[in-house]
């Protein structure tokens, strides 16, 4: 019996449909809170920022977490060095904008790496999940990482999440909360229609006795 977490990575701009309605009576019906994940990149910092803004963040319930996706492109880490634009300061700053002050965020199309770590201090993100090239801890849950070194445990105040999720429409969410794993991380993308797969891991998830949790109290304990 572990914690669950739902997390939704919003990034429906250019997409045909976005199923944020459908998400929404789901996790309604079962009463249960959703990480929303708002993506920001590098090449349309606020294109899809201004789409939530505009059309979908009243939609969420109050009571659910919204976060940031960091969508970096060709590879690249979260730049921070000086002269560079920082994905990290960005997405804080985008989310700003949709009066939204970020805790949590997952860094999607790079490893993270120690560079952001002290970053993401910076701006007052509590946890952060994304891949972490040769992390030390199999296990895959949370930890505090060391700031020289992101793949060992350390003093950083930042929790990392060191893997990005375990997809929701695969099937692979539900093999992880059926294992009894102590937290089971699910994604899904709001252009992707959810069927009956997020109500099915939801009621998986009851049945089991696991607990639908918020990605930051869930990695925080």
């Amino acid at each position: 019996m572990g914690d669950m977490v739902i997390g939704v990575e919003c990034r429906a701009a250019g997409a045909e449909k976005c199923y944020m309605r459908e998400i929404v009576a789901a996790a309604e019906d079962f009463q249960v809170p959703l990480t929303w994940l708002i993506g920001v990149s590098l090449h349309d910092p606020m294109g899809n920022a201004a789409l939530y803004r505009d059309e979908y963040l009243h939609r969420i319930p109050a009571w659910h977490e919204v976060g940031v996706l960091l969508i970096a492109e060709n590879g690249a880490d979260c730049p921070d060095s000086a002269g560079h634009c920082d994905l990290a300061r960005l997405g804080k700053d985008v989310l700003k904008q949709l009066h939204v002050k970020p805790v949590c965020c997952k860094l999607t199309g790079a490893d993270l790496a120690a560079t952001s770590v002290k970053t993401m201090e910076d701006i007052g993100i509590l946890v952060a999940a994304g891949n972490v090239a040769g992390c030390c801890d199999c296990s895959g849950e949370p930890y505090h990482p060391a700031l020289s070194d992101v793949r060992k445990p350390g003093d950083a105040r930042l929790v990392v999440l060191p893997h990005g999720g375990a997809s929701v429409l695969t099937g692979e969410a539900m093999t992880k909360v059926r294992s009894g794993a102590p937290l089971t991380f699910g994604v899904l993308w709001d252009d992707e229609d959810p069927g009956t797969r997020l109500r099915e891991l939801l009621e998986a998830a009851t049945q089991s006795g696991a607990t639908v949790r918020t990605l930051t109290p869930a990695c925080l304990v």
